[in-house]
């Protein structure tokens, strides 16, 4: 029987060997916490500047050191997702 294609085991071995998705809903809490904690710094700096009546100094400060925290948090959650999988793709061969 040559019809071209592969038959229904080949196909159930290619199911079975694709790698897993990502999980989407990691990427987006991973954006969200981004986004809260360069927000909440930047708001922090803006509160300091107006209680304190200063210019733009506090708010420059809490945003740069906001984006930091959160590209600090973020880099550091994509490792371990990185890492887990190399661990669970490394993990059934001995």
């Amino acid at each position: 029987m040559a019809h071209g294609g592969a038959g229904p085991v080949a196909r159930i071995v290619r199911m079975v060997e694709t790698p897993p998705q990502p999980n989407l809903w990691s990427y987006a809490s991973a954006g969200l916490e981004f986004a809260f904690t360069f927000g909440l710094m930047l708001a922090a700096g803006f509160y300091l500047d107006r209680a304190l009546k200063t210019g733009v100094g506090f708010t420059l400060l809490g945003g740069v050191v906001g984006f930091a925290a959160a590209l600090y948090r973020l880099l550091r959650k994509a490792c371990q997702d990185r890492a887990e999988r190399q661990h669970d793709d490394g993990g059934d061969t001995e």
